[in-house]
């Protein structure tokens, strides 16, 4: 809590900065720089906190709509407590899903599966190039390729394709430095209803970069991590009495800027038309009346 008062509500992260465009989707328009802090680091803040080897089971990340596409496939199931997990017959690997940049972002992706994802349980690694879209009922099994080469959008017509590799290119089957400038920005996010916090986090981040700071990590720096306990060797017993003290807090998910969305990740559509944040708060729901509790659920943006 001091730390939080002292950086006014904010915790004082490292900044990295990414390089890009105003619009993710047009290389030409005003480049920018994006700032952002890594959350991990947020552990150097907590007193006693550790760090352990989390399984596949209970930490599946999306980075790209490729792992998108394998969340909405039936690689992975819903729980009944609304969790997303591999299917068991997966052992815990996930399908290596690759996609052409031209599916870089999340609607473009969904011009690739627009009757829904293929059947990837079998998958072990599916890579897509060019313009395509699946049609319904198609499964990958093994390792496969599928490509267009041509400027024509092809189908990818219904059935079972296994360890090989699908050319549709011919044959297509039919189926800032100074306090003023600083205002500037300042009075854009105050326009915007940005919370006082969010504008004093962001105003850190920036004289850090207009004041010439590197913003890597050097490497001399940085220590070697000892062993890590792993989750499954944890020996939990349960004490209910310690949710009356317990709050969940979520990440609200980036923001999704790779995927040139507007929105944060956590409200992407993954699977059963739940969102992730949707399952999110599903899942506190259903602890709660696993044990008849009445935990708190807070989400972080």
């Amino acid at each position: 809590r001091v730390l939080f008062n002292k950086n006014a509500g904010t915790m004082p992260l490292p900044v990295m900065k990414n390089k890009g465009t105003v619009d993710p989707r047009d290389k030409s328009s005003t480049e920018v720089l994006q700032l952002e802090t890594a959350m991990g680091a947020a552990i150097q803040c907590f007193q006693g906190s550790i760090a352990i080897v989390a399984p596949r089971s209970r930490f599946a990340p999306v980075k790209t709509t490729g792992d998108l596409l394998a969340f909405r496939s039936d690689a992975y199931v819903l729980t009944d407590d609304h969790r997303i997990v591999l299917h068991e017959s997966r052992k815990g690997v996930a399908p290596n899903v690759k996609l052409d940049s031209m599916y870089k972002f999340a609607d473009a992706m969904e011009g690739l599966i627009p009757k829904g994802a293929p059947s990837l349980k079998e998958c072990k690694a599916l890579t897509i190039t060019g313009k395509l879209s699946f049609c319904r009922g198609v499964t990958i099994k093994g390792e496969v390729t599928i490509q267009n080469l041509s400027d024509e959008r092809r189908l990818i017509p219904p059935g079972c394709y296994e360890n090989m590799v699908l050319d549709l290119t011919v044959v297509q089957t039919k189926a800032a430095t100074s306090d003023s400038f600083w205002s500037t920005h300042q009075t854009k996010m105050e326009q915007a209803a940005c919370s006082a916090a969010a504008i004093s986090s962001f105003k850190r981040s920036f004289a850090i970069l207009v004041s010439g700071s590197d913003t890597c990590v050097p490497e001399p720096t940085l220590e070697v991590v000892g062993p890590l306990q792993r989750y499954e060797s944890l020996e939990i017993q349960p004490k209910v009495a310690l949710l009356a003290k317990t709050v969940i807090l979520k990440l609200n998910g980036g923001l999704g800027t790779s995927m040139s969305l507007g929105k944060a990740k956590s409200m992407l559509r993954v699977t059963n038309d739940y969102s992730f944040l949707d399952l999110v708060a599903m899942q506190v729901e259903s602890l709660n009346e696993d044990f008849s509790s009445d935990v708190r659920f807070m989400v972080m943006n």
